[in-house]
């Protein structure tokens, strides 16, 4: 049985950040990511997340349930047992490539035009700013053959997966609080009224901010992309911050633009808006505050 997912059968889109984003808050970048995207995820899609460092670049690749692996990560078979340094690889397959570095996946890329091996090496060196030395052009017999290997050798890959189901920890968190709670009207009703009124606001105060953490950043954004669907202006490009995030919008009209302004004015650092007469629109840039 072809584990393996037919090209045409997985999603894959690029994320562009200003810098690489904590573990801790990949759900909900990668939840308002999906949203920008127009992409609707099925419950037993699994999720890789792939980050270049170079690029400042996330690529994101959805697996269908029916399938284990990616074309690409065959190419882990040339690394078994070795320890790789300072080493760049490129594979060609007729409809993609992709890169290796230090034995590990690094890079992928549906391939759209034909050029010449040395141009498309010196392209990607440019772009990447790398130097690869070493590439092989594989041809769809040679992978049906890797993709065999695999399957039988069962390697464990690097991808790094996303876990989207519900997260319970701040429901956890609630019952550890309300447990204390509780604990201080059993253990002390009457005496000591003023120094556990002020401990339960602290722990009241705790709770809400920890809230606040748990929930802003989807809610924020949910907002904002709503309301530049509702005034019809074209999402370019959002790019998330530590604490803010930096959109670029466009639009045919300056008023849709003052509106998106008024309506969000309260959390807009700075803006810009520049004419761009050979495209005929105005583009927005915007810093938008996320966290206070």
């Amino acid at each position: 049985m072809n584990e393996f997912s037919p090209l045409k059968q997985f999603t894959f889109f690029e994320i562009e950040v200003s810098e690489k984003i904590k573990d801790k808050n990949l759900k909900n970048f990668f939840n308002s990511s999906l949203k920008i995207n127009d992409i609707t995820l099925n419950k037993t899609d699994k999720i890789y997340l792939n980050f270049i460092t170079e690029l400042s670049l996330y690529q994101v690749f959805l697996l269908k349930n029916k399938y284990k692996y990616f074309d690409f990560q065959v190419f882990e078979l040339f690394y078994e047992n070795q320890i790789i340094k300072n080493q760049i690889d490129l594979y060609i397959c007729d409809d993609f490539f992709c890169l290796y570095k230090n034995g590990f996946f690094y890079y992928f890329q549906n391939i759209s035009l034909k050029i010449s091996i040395e141009e498309f090496i010196e392209y990607l060196n440019k772009k990447l700013k790398i130097r690869i030395e070493n590439y092989k052009q594989i041809d769809n017999k040679y992978l049906d053959e890797l993709k065999e290997l695999y399957q039988r050798k069962k390697i464990t890959t690097t991808l790094k997966n996303i876990n989207l189901k519900k997260d319970y920890s701040f429901s956890f968190y609630l019952g550890y609080i309300f447990f204390i709670i509780l604990s201080f009207f059993i253990i002390f009703p009457q005496k000591n009224k003023i120094e556990n009124s002020e401990i339960l606001n602290k722990i009241e105060k705790e709770t809400i901010n920890n809230k606040y953490l748990f929930f802003s950043l989807e809610e924020k954004l949910d907002y904002l992309l709503r309301d530049i669907k509702l005034n019809n202006l074209k999402l370019i490009k959002l790019e998330y911050r530590k604490n803010d995030a930096k959109v670029i919008l466009n639009s045919f009209t300056k008023e849709n633009i003052y509106q998106f302004f008024e309506n969000n004015r309260k959390n807009i650092i700075s803006s810009s808006i520049n004419f761009q007469e050979e495209k005929n629109l105005y583009e927005v840039i915007i810093n938008v505050k996320i966290f206070e």
